[in-house]
């Protein structure tokens, strides 16, 4: 991995909810929060938008990997959320955190551009791609004794 490029990312970038989410100009009752007053979207944005911060993560440091390496989520956490207003216009921002030769920290937050909505910890680790059907040499080992 390109350590020095890996430490340097950052991204800050628009976003908008899926029409699905906010089911246009009624989201589904399920996805209603009720601290928000029925004016706010809960639940399913929270996940989403982790996903989404994952994904963009991901992507970001594939760009900073050799040939043969592929990336493995190994935390996602989620340090604070709150309801999105319906149709805001979001923000996701992201930042490592802590890199080394094999994984990198992300600190990485949804929000409105005043106050944030989602904000997690991504932890990926850096490892041999392998193919389905590659053996590991402990495998081979295995297969040798048998």
């Amino acid at each position: 991995m390109h350590l020095r490029r890996a430490s340097e990312i950052l991204f800050d970038e628009p976003y908008r909810l899926p029409d699905i989410l906010v089911g246009g100009d009624a989201p589904p009752a399920c996805a209603m929060s009720a601290a928000g007053g029925g004016r706010t979207v809960a639940s399913l944005t929270t996940r989403h938008l982790v996903a989404v911060l994952e994904s963009r993560c991901i992507e970001a440091l594939r760009g900073c990997l050799e040939a043969g390496l592929d990336i493995r989520p190994t935390l996602v956490r989620l340090d604070y959320v709150a309801p999105a207003p319906r149709h805001a216009a979001l923000r996701l921002t992201a930042w490592v955190d802590h890199v080394d030769d094999t994984s990198a920290t992300f600190s990485a937050r949804a929000h409105d551009g005043e106050s944030g909505l989602c904000e997690v910890t991504i932890a990926l680790s850096v490892e041999p791609d392998y193919a389905p059907g590659d053996c590991t040499s402990a495998e081979l080992r295995m297969q040798a004794t048998a």
